[in-house]
């Protein structure tokens, strides 16, 4: 998945964060930022040449880690 499809994804996870917080889901809300995170760090990592066939979390950290 290309990097602006991660951005793309990550912008539709902060606008569901967003509806969350208005109606007090916190919890859900916090769920949506977080995937919101992981997608724009996906992405970074992807725009400067760091691809994989998949991420996971621990994957990702160690990336953002080591770079």
């Amino acid at each position: 998945m290309p990097a602006s499809d991660h951005v793309q994804k990550a912008r539709t996870f902060l606008q569901d964060a967003q509806l969350c917080a208005n109606h007090e889901r916190y919890d859900s809300s916090s769920s949506r930022v977080y995937d919101a995170m992981f997608r724009a760090a996906i992405a970074l990592m992807e725009q400067y040449g760091y691809l994989r066939p998949s991420w996971n979390h621990g994957r990702l950290k160690g990336a953002l880690v080591r770079k």
